[in-house]
C-alpha cells in the first residue's frame, strides 16, 4: 500500500505514487463528522492487486470531505478511483469535489473489475473536466447500493471513451483461467447509474464503448444536457423507457451507435469485442 490515512485531515501537493500493491491511496473518515482532504497535482500509476484483492488507485470512504485538483490515475488492476462507505461504517459515505481528472487504462485482473470511477453507497460527488479512457467493465458509475441518502453524482465537461469488457469476470479454479461475463457490468459500459443512484451530466461525450454508452437501471435517474453519445454498440440502455428519456435528456445527440436505444427488458447484444483471455 502507498498511503493510508484514517481519522485525520490531509493536504497533499505534488505527489507520485507508483508500483505499490493493493491501494495507491486509501483515505478513511474521522470519528466525528467529516475529515477534510485536499489533494493537488497527484499521479497514481501502476497499482497491481495484492493477493487477489484490490489494485485501486485512490479510495475515499466513511466520512471524507475531499477536494481533488489535477489528479491522474493510470494502469490500475481493479478500480481507478472509488468513493463510498464500508458496510460496517456508521459514518456518511463522503462528499467529494474533483476537477481536472484523468482515469485511464484500468485493466482488471482475475476476479477484479477494471472499472474507471465508482461513486456509491450514498456518496455525494461532483466531477468537472475529466477524461475516463480505456478502462474495463464500467467506465464511470454512480451506484446506490441501497444507501440513504441516495448516491448523487454530477458530471460537467466529461469524456468517457473506450470502455472494454472485463478480462476476468468469473474465475475458474478448476480450469485455472477466466471467462468474459454477461451483463453490463462485465460487458463494457461507458456511464452507468444503477441501484437507485442519481446522475446529472452536462457537457459530455460518451463514445466508443464496447457495450453501452449510458446504462440506466429501473431504479435510477439520469438527467443529461448538452452531450453526444456516439459510436457505442448501444447508445442508451434504459429501464425507465423512452418516455423518461424525453424528459430527462435535453440537447443530447445519439448517432453512429449500433442501436441508439434499448429498453431494459430486452436482452443486451453481445459486446462489440470480447478480448482473448
Amino acid at each position: 500500500m502507498g498511503i493510508r490515512v484514517e481519522f485525520s485531515d490531509l493536504t497533499v501537493d505534488r505527489m507520485l505514487i507508483e508500483g505499490v500493491r493493493g491501494w495507491g491511496m486509501a483515505i478513511g473518515g474521522g470519528r466525528e463528522g467529516l475529515s477534510a482532504v485536499l489533494m493537488r497535482d497527484i499521479l497514481v500509476r501502476g497499482t497491481p492487486e495484492a493477493g487477489g484483492y484490490y489494485g485501486r488507485g485512490i479510495q475515499m470512504s466513511d466520512g471524507v470531505a475531499a477536494k481533488l485538483e489535477r489528479v491522474a490515475v493510470v494502469d490500475m488492476a481493479d478500480v481507478g478511483l472509488i468513493v463510498g462507505a464500508s458496510e460496517s461504517s456508521e459514518l456518511p459515505a463522503g462528499e467529494v469535489e474533483i476537477a481536472d481528472l484523468l482515469v485511464r487504462d484500468t485493466q482488471s485482473a482475475p476476479m477484479l473489475g477494471g472499472n474507471g470511477v465508482v461513486v456509491g453507497a450514498g456518496a455525494q460527488a461532483s466531477i468537472t473536466r475529466a477524461q475516463v479512457l480505456g478502462n474495463r467493465g464500467m467506465g464511470l458509475t454512480a451506484r446506490g447500493w441501497g444507501a440513504t441518502p441516495q448516491t448523487r453524482l454530477t458530471l460537467r465537461d466529461v469524456v468517457v471513451s473506450g470502455t472494454q469488457p472485463e478480462r476476468c469476470v468469473e474465475y475458474s479454479f478448476e480450469e485455472g483461467g477466466c471467462s468474459a461475463g454477461d451483463g453490463h457490468e462485465g460487458g463494457g459500459s461507458g456511464v452507468s447509474a444503477i441501484e437507485g443512484a442519481r446522475l446529472y451530466m452536462e457537457g459530455f461525450v460518451v463514445s466508443g464503448n464496447a457495450l453501452t454508452g449510458v446504462y440506466i437501471d429501473e431504479d435510477s435517474v439520469v438527467r443529461a444536457d448538452r452531450g453526444d453519445i456516439v459510436d457505442n454498440s448501444v447508445g442508451v440502455y434504459s429501464g425507465p423507457g423512452p418516455e423518461a428519456l424525453e424528459e430527462w435528456f435535453e440537447d443530447v445527440r445519439l448517432f453512429d451507435n449500433g442501436t441508439d436505444f434499448v429498453r431494459s427488458e430486452l436482452p443486451l447484444p453481445e459486446p462489440a469485442e470480447i478480448l482473448e483471455i
